[in-house]
């Protein structure tokens, strides 16, 4: 059987990741893709109740969602491996740690996909520019001519999609789409005075 390659994340943040790179065969265990609740009861990962639909992301084909939510601290009380994470527009900035931190409790991520390292999915006036890294393994072709290196930089609003080949010619793809808010403010300057003079009876404007 070949083994695939997965991604163990030790601890996720929005600013960086410590990442293991290992070998294992692919799970069997299935359970159910799932949104990370704006108000959840508690931190935990494994604890159904904090997700919607009520069930935990815990298998190759589940998706792990999270936007916006009270509670932004996530953590692991048992291994967990998911297809792939994602991160809604506007999401809140989210810190996945294991606890206790051992080979236990460890987050892997085995499908193909794009991770967004600036926590945005917005272009804006400061935030010129948003770095992408595809995964999966094997070699990647970004659209757009954005060429075969896993990691890009977009400066442009699109939907950007990556084709990953392994080894033996099989290929995926996984797609991305970011927006635009470049539009400036309306600036102007109200005159509460009524007069653009200083005189000796209009001392201040």
């Amino acid at each position: 059987m070949e083994k695939a390659v997965r991604f163990v994340f030790l601890l996720v943040s929005k600013s960086s990741a410590i990442l293991l790179l290992v070998l294992s065969v692919a799970s069997s265990t299935f359970a159910n893709s799932a949104t990370w609740k704006m108000s959840p009861a508690t931190g935990d990962w494994n604890h159904a109740a904090n997700w919607m639909p009520s069930t935990i992301p815990d298998g190759p084909s589940d998706t792990a969602t999270f936007a916006s939510s009270s509670i932004t601290n996530v953590y692991l009380s048992g291994g967990i491996e998911v297809n792939g994470i994602i991160f809604s527009a506007g999401a809140s900035g989210f810190i996945v740690n294991v606890n206790p931190p051992s080979t236990q409790f460890q987050l892997f991520i085995t499908g193909t996909g794009i991770t967004n390292n600036s926590g945005t999915t917005v272009l804006t006036c400061t935030q010129t520019s948003i770095s992408l890294t595809a995964t999966g393994g094997g070699t990647y072709l970004w659209s757009s001519g954005l060429g075969t290196n896993a990691n890009v930089s977009i400066t442009s609003a699109g939907t950007y999609t990556v084709t990953v080949t392994n080894s033996g010619g099989c290929t995926a793809t996984a797609n991305i789409t970011i927006t635009s808010n470049t539009t400036p403010p309306s600036a102007g300057i109200t005159n509460n005075t009524g007069t653009t003079v200083l005189t000796c009876a209009t001392t201040s404007i």
